[in-house]
């Protein structure tokens, strides 16, 4: 009996370990792009909303200013749910993520920010359009005007 409990719990351990790592793995924080001293970051959250019945992730940006000055940060997302792009050819200065950065500062998106986030997908409703590819284009970074 004591072999069984001791094979089970080795087990449940190790499939813990596993959970663990993926998520870990998955919520880390990736390079997107580096330009000028600005970095972009970005990562896969889970942003649910328990009250209202929201089981959703999204995408979110952290934007790094590695330099010395203040800085003026624009750029459009591309964005295609189940491999359609909602978002391409439009362009409307509207849709343009703006920025102001100062000097050595980090900015964060939440789930609560639509700025330095993207919708990805709501987890319990399958047949709803998924987030399967995004870009940054036309990526301006100029030196801030006081």
């Amino acid at each position: 009996m004591k072999i069984k409990h001791y094979v089970f719990s080795s087990i449940l351990l190790v499939l813990m370990g596993l959970s663990f790592m993926s998520f870990n793995k998955g919520n880390q924080w990736n390079l997107y792009k580096q330009s000028k001293g600005i970095q972009i970051y970005y990562k896969l959250t889970n942003c649910d909303d328990i009250k209202n019945g929201l089981f959703q992730n999204y995408i979110l940006y952290k934007v790094v200013n590695t330099t010395n000055y203040n800085v003026d940060i624009s750029w459009k997302n591309e964005v295609w749910y189940n491999n359609h792009c909602t978002t391409c050819g439009q362009n409307k200065e509207n849709k343009r993520v703006k920025l102001q950065l100062k000097a050595n500062e980090t900015i964060i998106g939440d789930c609560k920010n639509s700025n330095l986030s993207l919708f990805a997908e709501y987890k319990n409703h399958p047949k709803v359009d998924k987030l399967t590819k995004f870009e940054i284009i036309d990526l301006s970074i100029k030196i801030a005007l006081k």
